[in-house]
């Protein structure tokens, strides 16, 4: 497996270069992000359904997922070698993210209201934001 990282005798911290610790940053505010998205989802999904028009056990469902997503991004930020398959995986999937946020916001299968379609939108933007400097720095870092 590829692995980004420096070979030096200084600590994973030290040797790691721009693009690693730009990488490690990314992770770790996508996962910031999604622990604050995915807190609203699972404390007050009922409320917040009424809100966006959307389901509560889709809301309630994406927090858990959410929360999963969380442990793996704070887990892959903390490896001492950051590899390479694991970031594109990431990238791929917050760009997954951003399409489902833009089906289920603008698609028929849900009545959303346009506080959801809000929600939603600030959502997907915010993957494709992260997914987008994330295959930036991928490809800056080959």
């Amino acid at each position: 497996m590829t692995t980004i990282s420096s070979t030096s005798a200084f600590p994973a911290a030290e040797r790691a270069t721009p693009q690693t610790a730009f990488l490690r940053r990314l992770l770790k505010v996508d996962a910031a992000l999604s622990a604050a998205s995915a807190l609203p989802m699972l404390v007050a999904s009922n409320w917040l359904g009424g809100l966006t028009g959307l389901p509560t056990a889709l809301l309630f469902g994406a927090g858990l997922f959410l929360l999963a997503w969380v442990a793996a991004l704070a887990w892959l930020a903390t490896r001492e070698r950051l590899p390479r398959p694991l970031l594109w995986a990431v990238a791929l999937l917050n760009l997954g993210w951003t399409l489902d946020c833009a089906w289920v916001a603008f698609g028929a299968a849900f009545a959303t209201t346009a506080l959801g379609q809000g929600f939603l939108a600030l959502q997907g933007v915010t993957t494709l934001l992260l997914a987008d400097l994330m295959l930036w720095a991928l490809w800056r870092s080959r």
